[in-house]
């Protein structure tokens, strides 16, 4: 987490493949999953969707990317300070 004067972020990252190519541009879209073989569980495709709506409720950004710092997935949310 790092903070400024305006914003709290929050980045969050692993090690695995990552999301794949063609999921990134899709994936805060509701009921979008990525490939079936990656997951055991299964899923409804709301998780990101649910993340998105909140963050932006709160007037703030979230991102998709895959790379640094672990190589894998990388999400980033980003927060007005609020004080």
């Amino acid at each position: 987490m790092t903070r400024d004067r305006e914003y709290v972020q929050l980045t969050w990252a692993d090690d695995g493949p990552g999301f794949p190519p063609g999921l990134l541009e899709s994936a805060f879209e509701r009921f979008v999953r990525g490939d079936a073989a990656r997951s055991a569980t299964g899923g409804a495709g709301l998780g990101l969707s649910i993340v998105r709506a909140i963050v932006t409720g709160h007037d703030g950004t979230v991102e998709l990317r895959n790379g640094p710092p672990l190589g894998g997935a990388v999400v980033t949310i980003r927060l007005p300070a609020g004080g």
